[in-house]
């Protein structure tokens, strides 16, 4: 089963909100649970207890008591719960929240293709722990004035910036990647069936939005989709235990033979063969 964050926590009135920020606390009392999470808003996540490993297409990532993630908008990742008990404190936050920031402070942003795009971790000092838990008591009071919220934001920033270069590289990949148009889509495409409804959603022509997302993406909006549903394909075959037939209809397949050809000329071997290599 997929979870969209922050939306699930919304509806179920786990989320609290001061306009630019949301806060939860997460707690899961259920040891080796496996489960498929799309983030449509940029994270903040401070790991309080236990471990957890999380997966991002190839990537591999094992976070800890004393972790700090930021995770970019747009991601569809897989979780796994090793400990009994896991706790997260989870903060969502607008691009604007971030461009803001680097436009004020005037950060020279880096970039490096080497590095990951998804996700940033850095581990907690006193003065990171501090600044996070001093945010926390601030959603008790929801008539304190926001700029109060983005200062302790922005204190935060600095002080990973100030220990961690890497955390240019980031800050970059969301500061170029913060326009409407991209963000919608890599939340909203699922919603729909075909390229002419989603033109629709964006009070489009057909002929406009393919112009627009292929300025944007660099491909066209057919490839794109298919690509994405084939790495959320390739990710739910390999680490949950969905079968081909379940993996085909989870991502959208109406097919299973055009599925099954689609990723093999995407990935190199059929999904059956795939899951096979992963059991070895």
């Amino acid at each position: 089963m997929q979870i969209t964050i922050p939306e699930h926590l919304k509806q179920n009135d786990l989320l609290k909100s001061i306009d630019i920020l949301s806060y939860v606390k997460y707690v899961n009392y259920t040891p080796l649970c496996k489960g498929s999470v799309k983030i449509e808003s940029n994270a903040l996540i401070y790991v309080i207890k236990g471990m957890k490993i999380l997966h991002f297409g190839n990537l591999e990532k094992k976070v800890k008591a004393g972790d700090v993630l930021f995770v970019k908008r747009g991601n569809y990742i897989m979780t796994e719960v090793l400990d009994e008990v896991y706790k997260a404190f989870l903060f969502f936050y607008s691009d604007d929240l971030l461009n803001n920031f680097i436009n004020k402070y005037q950060i020279e942003l880096r970039s490096n293709r080497a590095l990951n795009d998804e996700v940033f971790i850095v581990r907690a000092n006193s003065f990171l722990q501090k600044g996070l838990l001093s945010i926390i008591p601030y959603f008790e009071n929801k008539e304190l004035d926001k700029n109060l919220i983005q200062l302790k934001l922005e204190e935060i920033f600095l002080n990973i910036l100030n220990s961690d270069e890497n955390f240019k590289f980031f800050l970059n990949v969301i500061y170029n990647s913060g326009n409407s148009f991209k963000f919608n889509v890599e939340i909203s495409y699922e919603q729909f069936e075909t390229i002419k409804e989603l033109a629709d959603h964006f009070k489009m022509t057909e002929a406009r939005f393919r112009s627009r997302f292929k300025e944007v993406f660099h491909t066209t909006p057919k490839k794109w989709i298919l690509s994405q549903k084939l790495k959320k394909a390739k990710l739910l075959i390999e680490k949950s235990e969905l079968n081909v037939s379940e993996v085909c209809h989870e991502v959208g397949f109406d097919n299973i033979s055009w599925f099954i050809q689609s990723f093999k000329k995407e990935f190199g071997s059929t999904p059956k063969k795939q899951k096979l290599i992963k059991i070895q």
